[in-house]
């Protein structure tokens, strides 16, 4: 099972995935081919606002601002309120 994992850098991509590096020569298909079966095999989300390959072949995935923005909506229709010193890490 592959997962993937936080990009260190967010130009990246909030996710990112070698698993195509591991698979291709186990595979015997090129690497750039295989990343982009995989990356055009992800299915339609909300959560998902796009899915990019970059060489070597790794699998970026960027996540929707939209589902960021739903996700504070329903904290703010909770009367979801962050203490003070909540407010002040957030802020550094």
């Amino acid at each position: 099972m592959f997962r993937p994992a936080h990009t260190a850098d967010a130009k990246h991509g909030d996710y990112t995935s070698s698993v195509a590096l591991k698979l291709a020569n186990h595979l015997k298909t090129i690497l750039m081919e295989l990343a982009q079966k995989i990356a055009g095999a992800f299915p339609s989300s909300e959560l998902v606002d796009r899915v990019e390959v970059l060489k070597p072949g790794f699998i970026n995935i960027h996540l929707s601002s939209t589902l960021l923005l739903k996700q504070l909506q329903r904290f703010s229709d909770k009367n979801f309120v962050l203490s003070s010193s909540s407010q002040r890490a957030i802020r550094s």
